[in-house]
């Protein structure tokens, strides 16, 4: 942003990245999902921010799985700067997806022991299930989906999701808590 710091769309984008990374790391590539015809995918998120990253800043980014039950898996993640001082901490909640089903499905057990299991950050976990706010909204014109809106799944990418909800706040550097629920993926020329 302006003021040199990233705004929370960003920081989405450096949590994604980081989750990539760690699949990547322990074997569960794309190339591997896609033989094993599954994929994995975001049902929600919850980040907290004690503050943003500056640009050009040092900072560490760790992710990791803390439980999975069903079609769901729970992964944390957290931002610390070189201090190491913890200034993002987020949960995220994933479905396993049969490509072939075309429907969410129980977790393979080899899946989820590829990644292991650690504990549950420490952090003021909200309900899954947002509800919307007493007062009425305001509408805005809708907008095409674009290609570069989309993720590896042909959906439009989570962090999309976030920018663009941002275009419609006036502040953005304000936002200290964020809760995203996704209920239904959006394609390449939907509005």
């Amino acid at each position: 942003s302006s003021d040199g710091y990233v705004d929370i769309a960003q920081v989405v984008n450096y949590l994604q990245d980081c989750s990539t990374f760690e699949s990547f790391s322990v074997g569960d590539t794309l190339e591997y999902q896609k033989e094993g015809h599954y994929a994995w995918m975001l049902a929600a998120w919850q980040l907290e921010v004690e503050r943003f990253p500056k640009m050009y800043e040092d900072i560490v980014i760790s992710s990791w799985h803390y439980g999975h039950k069903g079609i769901l898996a729970n992964r944390n993640f957290d931002i610390c700067d070189s201090d190491g001082n913890r200034i993002v901490s987020a949960n995220s909640i994933w479905f396993y997806f049969d490509l072939d089903k075309k429907m969410p499905v129980r977790i393979k057990d080899e899946y989820v022991s590829m990644y292991g299991h650690h504990e549950k950050l420490e952090m003021d976990y909200k309900p899954r299930k947002i509800l919307p706010p007493a007062t009425e909204g305001r509408k805005e014109d809708s907008f095409m989906i674009r290609k570069s809106d989309l993720d590896t799944n042909g959906h439009v990418n989570n962090a999309k999701y976030v920018a663009m909800a941002l275009e419609y706040m006036e502040e953005t550097q304000n936002i200290t808590s964020m809760r995203v629920d996704y209920r239904k993926a959006a394609f390449y020329g939907d509005r």
